[in-house]
């Protein structure tokens, strides 16, 4: 799980960072639900630059699996996605830039799933994505 936050602070608790996030979208967890949280990537210093999102390994699954349905409650500022690796991130942003309802594309466990309106479909890649999106506009 990633989460982008609008600040950095020096010496940051990323494990309560998390706690506070979940709390603003009324999950309840303490830090014996997190396995491990870090920034990601090198330090952004530099003005407008968006922070380096915070890792999120959860230990139980059914933990993990009560945020992506409640994000929608997040303020502006904050955001929280899956940590997709690039082959899915790359189906995901593609998919999105072509299709006209963003809300019909999204992620599941790591895959990038489509809803025509009357079937999912599991898109395992960009010309699959491209065929699913030009087949509806059709």
């Amino acid at each position: 799980m990633l989460i982008f936050r609008s600040h950095i602070s020096i010496g940051e608790d990323t494990d309560q960072l998390t706690i506070d996030t979940c709390a603003k979208i009324d999950i309840d967890i303490n830090k014996e639900d997190i396995s491990v949280s870090h920034r990601i990537g090198k330090l952004n210093n530099s003005m407008g630059q968006r922070p380096n999102a915070i890792i999120v390994q959860f230990l139980r699954y059914s933990t993990r699996q009560m945020i992506p349905k409640n994000k929608k409650k997040l303020e502006r500022g904050i955001s929280i996605n899956e940590d997709l690796i690039k082959v899915n991130l790359s189906i995901l942003r593609f998919a999105r830039s072509k299709c006209v309802e963003k809300k019909r594309i999204y992620t599941s466990n790591g895959k990038v799933m489509y809803n025509d309106g009357k079937k999912r479909f599991h898109l395992f890649s960009i010309q699959h994505a491209k065929d699913l999106i030009d087949d509806e506009r059709n």
